[in-house]
């Protein structure tokens, strides 16, 4: 019987960007993110609930999520006792939005931006870890510093069957939602959908007392909530999520580094000349208070993305574990004995792609390993170089081919990184991605462009957390 409802209104914002896709594209962009009517981003309750449900101690199908989000098996099953309502985007006053005029764009610079999105361009990665000739594409994503708020809902009482106590029970799902290891939508892996919690109001209910108190509570998530009937509550994260290690990588530039460059924006402008490529930058939105606002042009964050530094761990990874393992290149061309050995080895922490060529194997592994995105402040120092391109029949300069680039110069990178070592991670692969890890904190794996000229490298990093005595051996 249920007497009690446990309700929680969740403020998130993003720390990275995020996407959701909907399988599909459009005329300018070639992947796009779920809208609401409104033409806004939004979240489905449906995957708030898949990533809670995948969380919980016992996995997706054990008991507690047949209890919690009930279960179907045939012809028999029950209904979930937790309802998430989708989430709302938030305005630039902190306040999300249900409905709203079509020309409210252009007077919220938040909405504005939430509504264009930001786009990254992309490559596809072939199975053997380098780019597909034929996969550039791109992607619509939801900017960092993007709010949104959604309902969270637990029923039951002590007379129930299933949940006794859902003030509990709500209490363990938004421990999960401000867990370090808690990450929304796809490309996960990517160091897409990181978020922290803003706040929460929450409150239970018995009905049989307070069941006018319970039903005046706002249907709408736009419509203020008076702090009598919903007051601030205070989650408790977890340090750790069940299964992952975590903790930040720091990394310290020697020099020059540069990532994703672009053409120059009118602020890069050196005597009415352009400079030819700087730095990749991203807005992003910021808060203060109750009031955001959209950083860009000159004030837009240096982006450094996740996949830039994945990508170089993971062929180095490849590299220390074939050393491990005596597995070398051999002499003819011919493929080692060992080397699908290594495969499946470096699939434990990277996974794979789900469909292998020639093989018909459609199932795929997610990977385990997950950083993300760092942006770094505009006041972030930057070089000047001048270029000559090199013609290369002669080795000798071309003429009227000068061209110039604006690298970032020295400064710190921290990246989030966890591990999820819930499953079995041989033994020999952690101490190969260990090496690659110490490896890019002292100057000899570069990341980034233009390695071959000597930008990219980085001195006096460390691995910060669990997840660096994890590598070090020093935890299961």
């Amino acid at each position: 019987m249920i007497t009690h409802v446990a309700i929680a209104r969740v403020t998130l914002e993003t720390t990275t960007p995020l996407t959701i896709g909907t399988g599909a594209g459009n005329d300018l962009v070639d992947a796009i993110c779920v809208t609401d009517a409104n033409g806004l981003p939004t979240v489905p309750g449906s995957s708030i609930a898949g990533v809670l449900r995948h969380g919980l101690p016992d996995g997706p199908e054990g008991p507690g999520a047949h209890r919690l989000f009930g279960y179907q098996q045939q012809d028999t099953g029950e209904a979930s006792h937790v309802f998430v309502s989708w989430a709302h985007a938030h305005d630039a006053s902190d306040r999300p939005v249900s409905a709203r005029p079509g020309s409210a764009h252009a007077a919220d610079e938040v909405l504005g931006l939430l509504a264009a999105g930001v786009r990254r361009d992309h490559v596809k990665i072939s199975r053997h870890g380098v780019v597909d000739d034929r996969g550039k594409f791109d992607t619509q994503l939801v900017p960092t510093g993007a709010r949104f708020t959604f309902e969270l809902r637990v029923q039951g009482g002590p007379e129930s069957r299933r949940i006794t106590d859902p003030a509990a029970t709500l209490d363990q799902l938004l421990g999960q939602i401000a867990s370090p290891a808690f990450r929304l939508g796809g490309r996960t892996r990517r160091g897409f959908g990181t978020v922290k919690v803003v706040r929460v109001l929450a409150r239970t209910f018995d009905l049989r007392t307070e069941h006018a108190a319970w039903a005046s509570v706002p249907r709408d998530l736009a419509a203020p909530v008076p702090a009598s009937l919903l007051p601030t509550f205070r989650v408790r994260a977890a340090d750790e999520a069940p299964g992952f290690k975590t903790g930040r990588l720091v990394l310290e530039a020697v020099d020059y580094w540069l990532f994703a460059g672009e053409p120059a924006r009118e602020s890069h402008y050196r005597n009415d000349k352009a400079i030819d490529q700087v730095a990749k930058t991203e807005p992003v939105i910021t808060w203060d208070g109750a009031r955001g606002r959209v950083l860009e042009s000159k004030e837009a964050r240096y982006l450094v993305p996740a996949s830039s530094v994945k990508g170089a761990l993971r062929h180095r990874t490849e590299f220390h574990l074939r050393r491990l393992r005596g597995v070398w290149a051999s002499t003819d061309g011919s493929t080692p004995p060992d080397a699908d050995v290594v495969t499946e080895a470096m699939q434990t922490l990277f996974g794979d792609v789900k469909q292998r060529a020639g093989t018909g194997d459609g199932a795929g592994k997610p990977g385990r390993v997950y950083l993300t995105d760092h942006y770094a402040a505009p006041s972030q120092r930057e070089g000047e170089l001048d270029h000559v391109s090199i013609d290369r029949f002669t080795g000798g300069p071309m003429d009227g081919m000068l061209f110039s680039e604006k690298p970032l110069f020295q400064g710190t990178i921290t990246l989030a990184l966890a591990v999820d070592v819930g499953c079995p991670i041989p033994d020999d692969v952690r101490r190969a991605f260990a090496a690659a890890v110490d490896d890019l904190c002292h100057e000899r794996l570069p990341i980034g462009a233009a390695s071959n000229r000597g930008h990219g490298y980085f001195r006096g990093g460390r691995v910060e957390g669990s997840v660096g005595e994890w590598l070090q051996g020093r935890m299961a």
